[in-house]
């Protein structure tokens, strides 16, 4: 099982950033009128599991409908694309970080670091509201550094973050 989801990791990696580094911009707003065909728009309120840590913590996830996407804690916006349509609405997002910083005080070390999601969303209960899984991994690929973090997000879609970022 953890080798088909390191499989899958990887896939995702190079759809969402192009195998090169890259990130194309990719928008997902379908034309249809099904409340969850497209992601475009949409903010979503979720806590968020530290695989590595142990704990958790409150965060948002923004769709815009250009197909960028921001995960705030995250040094830097990123996109998102939609895998599928439906009662289960796939997804890929991924964000890079350059230069970002994880040295001492007054001794920079620079990283790029990296940013990839997988998640699925689902209306609850057939009552309309959209709720969000996700699985995200962050990973520094310089000097064979790797996975530095797993998480796992569960959450429900708002009109308005509540946090005040």
């Amino acid at each position: 099982m953890k080798s088909k989801v390191k499989l899958t990791i990887t896939i995702a990696l190079i759809a969402t950033f192009g195998g090169v580094g890259i990130v194309e911009t990719v928008g997902a707003t379908p034309d249809e009128s099904q409340r969850l065909r497209g992601l475009g728009d949409r903010v979503f309120f979720v806590e968020v599991y530290d695989l590595f840590e142990g704990t958790s913590f409150d965060n948002c996830y923004f769709f815009l409908p250009d197909g960028t996407w921001i995960d705030p804690p995250f040094p830097a916006p990123g996109t998102w694309s939609q895998n599928s349509n439906g009662a289960k609405t796939s997804y890929v997002a991924g964000a890079i970080a350059l230069d970002f910083d994880i040295g001492a005080p007054g001794n920079p070390f620079l990283v790029t670091l990296l940013l990839n999601q997988q998640g699925t969303v689902t209306p609850a209960g057939g009552k309309g509201t959209l709720q969000l899984w996700a699985f995200s991994q962050v990973i520094i690929p310089d000097f064979g550094i790797g996975v530095v973090g797993e998480f796992i997000s569960v959450g429900y879609e708002v009109d308005e973050c509540p946090i005040d970022f």
